[in-house]
């Protein structure tokens, strides 16, 4: 019986070849045999005709014929939605509105610390959807900020592709992420879509000293070639995104092996089809939505927006996790309480402090970022900091610095959403760029929060003729900061000084406490110990001031609901009493607990 049906089966396939062989896309394969199965190595993909997607007559004789109408890139969002729809229905949608298509936070908080706009809520994205209106060409809009986001930042969202520079290609739209490529980018990893998504995907965009690199232990250099002394050719380093990178500790998630995707879902991924004010409330992921709080373990993994994560389940006693790329099971160690737990855990005001900002082993920040619109041909002047970050840039001050001086011509950079070239470059260097400074406040949700200084903007203006138009300023309304989670997770915590007493972290700058109380009775806080004033700058503190002893806010914190320590909170921190000795000394014990050995004669 099994015999006649093999038989049977066999006839059926034999019989089907020519048809099979005169397909849909019988053309494409006639030039494209390589791509005949559009699968990567893992096995999944779309077993579907190559017209399916790319559209293109199949059929054709011709490569001419055969490209008429064909999309090279079915997953590039203008696409997508009849590409990748059908079969996903309402995840295209999704996408076009997730921050990473839409940059919706950071060309909006940019803008309203520029003056461009009355506040940082969503009014523009890199295109037009739903209640964003796309973001103006400066020749419209007038507002030097426009330029600068076109010109220098909006290179890394899902309506283009990477940058050409290893570790930046990839491909726009939902290929960005689902074909991944090399660790140079340069090949993808098979003809096909997968959601094994390895790290170095995410990386591609998520750099810098926003949130990512730091995950797998990089961090960039300053941009000074003399930072680059260690590199075996400090004049031609192995740039990676037109950076020059410092090793660091990675974050203990990245050493356990664990991606991106094993602890963010898709819909904080993707979008949730909501277009919020800033990224950190499009992620409902806390380190307590699989650890817990102490003393109340989960009994799943939900995150704070009610999602749950589908590859953490309960076995026993506690929750495992199935790593999305290995499929290998992680047990999810849970937070306890009782005196042999740690004493950070026992404190019960410690209900208010986020996780990650004790258990965070450095904050990379670049603290105060000069941005200057240069006009003429001064390549020497930035040629020492080239590498920074923007291989438009890199490329253009190498190359014309390879030319004679009188043969070097007027910078010329390409507008990222347009593609045209304006007259002028962006140059951008931060004051300070520091791994181990720590300053907190408050976010949304009331708890204390790492603050990343990402939108500290000094301004310089030159007009087209080299003349200057804005000299170093601080446009108005000031300088901005926001909440964030460091990826630099580590078991070891910051020690109870480094917030109790401590002035800088809790956003009273670059001083200390002294001795004895002010005019109005609080502490005494040391002159700042840089002078910004001396530098030029209309500045009343530093960089890390965030808020004066008063509670006044010194810089906008640009996510909804989070704000800088008010006075009362400051004074309490700043001169802790009794109970905070108490748990000092409790602390202290059991970190050093005293030696029961006999003394030595």
């Amino acid at each position: 019986m099994k015999r006649a049906l093999y038989i049977t089966l066999l006839a059926a396939i034999l019989s089907a070849a020519p048809a099979l062989a005169a397909g849909p896309d019988a053309g494409c394969r006639r030039c494209h045999p390589d791509m005949a199965a559009p699968m990567p190595p893992a096995g999944q993909g779309h077993a579907i005709a190559c017209t399916r997607c790319h559209l293109g007559q199949g059929q054709a004789a011709t490569a001419q014929a055969g490209h008429a109408g064909l999309a090279a890139n079915p997953a590039a969002l203008d696409q997508a939605g009849r590409a990748c729809g059908p079969c996903h229905p309402g995840w295209p949608q999704k996408v076009r509105r997730s921050p990473m298509a839409t940059a919706v936070g950071l060309i909006n908080q940019t803008r309203y610390l520029w003056g461009a706009q009355p506040d940082a809520l969503p009014r523009y994205g890199v295109r037009a959807e739903g209640p964003l209106a796309a973001l103006s060409a400066p020749a419209q809009s007038g507002r030097p900020v426009d330029d600068l986001l076109r010109r220098r930042c909006l290179r890394c969202h899902l309506w283009t592709a990477g940058a050409d520079a290893d570790g930046a290609r990839r491909s726009a739209g939902c290929a960005a992420c689902h074909r991944p490529r090399d660790a140079q980018g340069r090949r993808p990893q098979g003809h096909g879509l997968t959601k094994k998504i390895p790290v170095r995907q995410c990386l591609t965009c998520h750099a810098g000293c926003g949130v990512g690199a730091e995950y797998a232990g990089r961090t960039p250099r300053d941009a000074l070639a003399g930072a680059r002394f260690l590199d075996p050719d400090p004049e031609r380093p192995a740039l990676w995104q037109a950076r020059s990178w410092r090793p660091m500790q990675p974050d203990l998630h990245y050493k356990a092996g664990l991606a991106c995707l094993d602890c963010h879902p898709r819909s904080e991924v993707m979008g949730d089809n909501v277009i919020r004010p800033a990224g950190l409330l499009a992620v409902g992921l806390r380190c307590h939505t699989c650890h817990g709080r102490p003393g109340a373990p989960p009994h799943e993994a939900v995150t704070s927006l009610g999602v749950r994560l589908n590859n953490v389940s309960r076995q026993g006693a506690g929750l495992m996790l199935r790593g999305k790329l290995d499929g290998r099971l992680h047990r999810v160690p849970a937070l306890t309480t009782g005196p042999k737990s740690s004493v950070a855990h026992q404190v019960p005001q410690h209900v208010k402090v986020a996780c990650h900002a004790c258990h965070a082993a450095y904050a990379p920040a670049a603290w105060g970022l000069q941005v200057q619109l240069e006009t003429r041909t001064a390549y020497g002047l930035w040629q020492p900091i080239a590498a920074q970050g923007d291989p438009q840039v890199l490329e253009l001050i190498e190359r014309q610095m390879r030319l004679p001086p009188g043969q070097r011509s007027l910078p010329m950079t390409r507008d990222y959403l347009s593609g045209q070239a304006r007259p002028g470059v962006w140059i951008l260097s931060p004051f300070f760029r520091r791994q181990e400074w720590r300053v907190y406040g408050l976010g949304p949700d009331g708890r204390a929060y790492l603050l990343s200084p990402r939108f500290q903007y000094v301004v310089t203006l030159l007009d087209d003729k080299g003349r200057l138009v804005q000299g170093a300023a601080i446009p108005a309304p000031g300088l901005g900061l926001t909440p964030y989670n460091p990826h630099t997770t580590a078991r070891a915590t910051m020690g109870c000084a480094a917030c109790h007493g401590a002035a800088r972290a809790l956003g009273l700058g670059l001083t200390f406490v002294q001795e004895g109380r002010d005019k109005n009775g609080g502490p005494r806080l040391a002159p700042g110990l840089w002078q910004p004033k001396a530098e030029g700058l209309n500045l009343a503190g530093d960089w890390t001031r965030v808020v004066d002893l008063s509670g006044r806010p010194q810089q906008a914190l640009l996510v909804p609901g989070a704000r800088p320590y008010n006075r009362s909170e400051l004074l309490r921190l700043l001169k802790p009493g009794k109970e905070y000795t108490r748990w000092l000394l409790k602390a202290l014990a059991q970190e050093w607990p005293p030696s029961t050995e006999a003394p030595r004669r």
